[in-house]
């Protein structure tokens, strides 16, 4: 169990990119499958294939999407340099203009979000305060960033049920996973390992469409 533990601590690529991300997709497939047997549905709804059907939607499923999520999503765990914070400001700006509709509710969080962002561009004093607030109650953030990113693929569907909302608890998962690898290895291996996971839900629609559902 300690070898085990001592895993999370240690960089290990092999553990960390392979085994780690088998467990977690087996345990979101698995999950995924229990719940579209439990509610008697297919196993892809007419909303999951309407996500990848042309070229454009899959480049901004694979590559955009992974990269704008992991910013406004994870970005705040790499708050080290400049480049970063403004990254992680547009990204989170992006997202907050997406989903967020009422002025009210939008122009006071995205006031809040500027001013943070000036204060950690100009202030390295502050940076390096932030950036030990977020060391300390890392596994706070963790838990509320993948949360959030969990619910944000609610977007993704047309109705809102039961079923639906079980199916972001592996978007969740996820969320734990890749949040883990940008504070161990960087932003750039989380948006890495985002893109691959993407892809595989990609792969299992064009194989239901083509073998499945002629």
């Amino acid at each position: 169990m300690q070898i085990f533990c001592n895993k999370f601590q240690e960089k290990d690529f092999v553990f960390d990119f392979i085994y780690l991300f088998l467990i977690v997709t087996i345990l979101s497939f698995a999950f995924l499958i229990s719940t579209y047997l439990i509610f008697n549905k297919p196993l892809f709804d007419a909303d999951d294939l309407k996500l990848l059907r042309t070229p454009e939607k899959l480049l901004i499923f694979v590559i955009i999407i992974p990269i704008i999520e992991e910013f406004s999503m994870r970005g705040l765990f790499v708050i080290n340099n400049k480049l970063n914070i403004i990254l992680w400001t547009v990204c989170l700006i992006v997202i907050l203009f997406t989903f967020i509709s009422q002025r009210w509710v939008l122009m006071p969080i995205l006031l809040g979000i500027v001013a943070l962002s000036l204060l950690l561009f100009y202030n390295f004093e502050f940076r390096q305060a932030f950036n030990h607030f977020i060391s300390n109650y890392f596994l706070l953030f963790l838990f509320l960033t993948s949360v959030v990113f969990g619910f944000l693929h609610l977007t993704n569907y047309q109705t809102l049920d039961t079923h639906t909302v079980l199916k972001i608890l592996p978007r969740i998962l996820g969320g734990f996973y890749l949040g883990y690898i940008a504070n161990k290895y960087g932003i750039m291996y989380s948006i890495l390992m985002h893109c691959v996971n993407n892809i595989i839900p990609f792969l299992m629609v064009i194989c239901y469409q083509y073998f499945v559902n002629k």
